[in-house]
């Protein structure tokens, strides 16, 4: 186990001087781990700056929403407050419907803006108008029903007793003239004549609602009734005096009810000055105050938004010129640890492989893997030197040598300068061309070639000296096993 912790030890760090080096995997594992810690970083960051901007896009989404909300309540309020003053010109029924509609669906709307409000003061302002909105909806639906009153007491109470009244001033004026009751006549016409005053008044009230005209209305109704007792004792006992009394009572009720309609506009009056001409404006006003809050907070979310975005793609530049750098700085930094001292590692293989070897080795004092490769590359300069050596005394020796593998169908793999010139004579008497030896078997020298392969598969055969006939040349072998 001690040698196993020691192996992934050197795998890291070696100890040189006394101290601790990183080894060349551990640089460039850490160089990666640099490079992966800043992608990292990087992603962390877009992460949370696509965040911070989605959250901003929710804001902005959210006070887009209230917007739309508050718009829909600022215009059903108007279509209400505009069919209420259609309806206190015209009492026309159907303006009333709508101005009820248009207040319903502002409810519903409100419903609906306050699960949508998130700020504390817009609730606020909310609650506010949703109470004055109910306020103002209770308000117009007693105008309505006071309305229904006076268009009863107007048009059906009224009408019914001017109409009687007029038909009767007419049947007692035919009754006093046949009795010759010429004071009562004139009575009749007084009072007649106020009657009369006082329906006029009663329909200019009707179209304009002047308090002046119902105050004329109802004297002159109240003076014909006087009128009327008086002729009523005037045309005692006459055939006059049942049309007097019914008259009477008729020109009385008309009195009785203008008074009561007159009371019910009054009230009705009231409702619209002290409720609905308050409340209109208000409600419009805090609306009007809502919507530009919400406009400026959608303003201010919006700007907020573009700040980040612009922040972020600052921050996101840094980031990538960060980046460029350190990869820049890594890339350097391998190739300096590594790709350099690799290529100068090439370069003295193949000064090696050519036999030269008269060369100085840097980076030798190196403590990591780069070091130990130079150290050995230092270190093969004599063998290959004493290598390429031999080589061209076995190349230039006059004894002629030849080398096969056994483990190749014997197959030549070394011949030296002499073994061609041996050759070059006998090329008529070989299957091959003499240059073309290299990469031949040697059963070519043999016509009989499995005797010789026979002794020469068997380490223990060796050394072997045999002589072989080639044509009128005989071949003196001599076979030595060289050993791995």
């Amino acid at each position: 186990m001690g040698d196993t912790m020691l192996g992934k030890f050197k795998s890291i760090g070696t100890a040189a001087d006394g101290g601790f080096t990183l080894g060349l995997s551990a640089k460039i594992y850490g160089g990666f781990g640099a490079v992966l810690l800043l992608a990292a970083f990087m992603g962390g960051f877009a992460f949370f700056g696509a965040q911070s901007i989605g959250n901003d896009f929710n804001e902005f989404r959210q006070t887009a929403h209230e917007s739309d909300l508050i718009s829909v309540i600022q215009e059903d309020f108007l279509k209400a407050r505009m069919a209420t003053y259609q309806f206190r010109n015209t009492a026309d029924v159907a303006k009333a419907q709508t101005a009820i509609a248009s207040l319903k669906e502002l409810v519903a709307v409100e419903g609906q803006a306050k699960a949508a409000f998130a700020a504390a003061d817009d609730l606020k302002r909310l609650d506010h108008i949703i109470r004055l909105t109910e306020t103002f909806k209770t308000g117009f639906q007693n105008v309505m029903t006071t309305q229904e009153t006076i268009s009863r007491l107007m048009t059906v109470d009224l009408a019914g007793h001017v109409a009687a009244g007029l038909t009767g001033f007419e049947e007692v004026e035919t009754q006093l003239r046949t009795s010759g009751l010429s004071q009562a006549l004139f009575t009749a016409s007084v009072a007649q004549s106020h009657f009369g005053r006082g329906v006029a008044a009663k329909e200019r009230f009707r179209r304009t609602g002047e308090s002046a005209d119902a105050t004329t209305a109802s004297a002159e109704f109240s003076k014909a009734s006087e009128a009327l007792s008086q002729l009523a004792r005037e045309a005692r006992g006459s055939s006059a005096a049942r049309p007097v009394s019914t008259l009477v009572a008729e020109v009385g009720g008309a009195g009785e009810v203008f008074v009561e309609a007159a009371r019910a506009i009054a009230a009705r009056d009231e409702v619209y000055a002290s409720t609905l001409d308050v409340l209109g404006p208000e409600i419009s006003a805090i609306v009007a105050e809502q919507r530009a809050a919400i406009a400026k907070h959608q303003s201010e979310a919006s700007a907020l938004a573009e700040e980040h975005v612009a922040s972020t793609e600052i921050s996101t530049l840094v980031v990538l010129v960060l980046a460029l750098a350190t990869g820049t700085v890594a890339a350097f930094f391998i190739a300096r640890l590594v790709t350099k001292p690799l290529n100068s590692a090439v370069t003295y293989l193949g000064k090696l492989s050519d036999g030269e070897t008269d060369f100085n080795v840097v980076g030798t004092d190196r403590s990591d893997e780069i070091g130990a490769m130079m150290r050995t590359i230092s270190d093969l300069q004599k063998p290959v030197a004493e290598a390429f050596f031999l080589k061209n005394v076995v190349d230039e020796t006059p004894i002629a040598i030849m080398t096969a593998d056994p483990d190749d169908d014997f197959k030549v793999t070394y011949a030296n300068k002499q073994t061609f010139e041996n050759l070059k004579p006998l090329a008529a008497l070989l299957p091959i061309d003499p240059k073309d030896l290299i990469g031949q078997s040697i059963d070519i020298f043999h016509k009989q070639p499995e005797m010789q392969r026979r002794v020469l598969a068997n380490p223990d055969n060796l050394p072997h000296r045999a002589k072989i006939s080639l044509g009128d040349e005989v071949l003196d072998l001599r076979v030595s096993a060289i050993r791995d």
